[in-house]
């Protein structure tokens, strides 16, 4: 049986700085526990669907952005880490994975995100859990070099 594909609707540009909060759960410097902190979010929306995005203190990312065809200001923002599982200086892992549910206002400047992250860094013995939720700062043009090609 054959379905019917929806054609994609282009949500409302979503680049900028986000000032993100973060509550997390997992190991941090081999602890286990629960923590909060906030961060900064670069996002730079290369089209429609293309994003790149950096997280204070984690390796920049690529995510690809899906709007929601019954509420097209709407979506979910999807991505990793360019190099996730690259060997760093001192032998460890270090990278991020995200899963962010987006609502944004057509015609303002209004955005925020919502989801989940996985935090990994074997230097500093740590992977995490986090939720993450996000508003809109401002939106500068920023620049964020894309993920290198293998």
């Amino acid at each position: 049986m054959i379905r019917a594909v929806r054609e994609a609707h282009a949500i409302e540009p979503i680049g900028g700085l986000y000032d993100a909060k973060l509550s997390c759960g997992g190991i941090a410097n081999g602890v286990k526990g629960k923590y909060k902190f906030e961060a900064e979010l670069s996002i730079v929306q290369q089209d429609d669907s293309n994003a790149l995005f950096l997280l204070d203190g984690t390796p920049a990312g690529a995510a690809y952005l899906l709007a929601d065809a019954k509420k097209p200001d709407q979506g979910t923002l999807s991505g990793l880490s360019c190099l996730l599982f690259a060997i760093d200086q001192v032998g460890g892992f270090q990278g991020v994975s995200l899963h962010l549910d987006v609502k944004t206002k057509a015609g303002k400047d209004d955005a925020s995100l919502k989801g989940t992250l996985l935090l990994y860094d074997r230097a500093l013995n740590a992977a995490n859990v986090c939720k993450l939720s996000a508003k809109r700062r401002s939106t500068p043009p920023l620049k964020l070099s894309p993920c290198p090609t293998l």
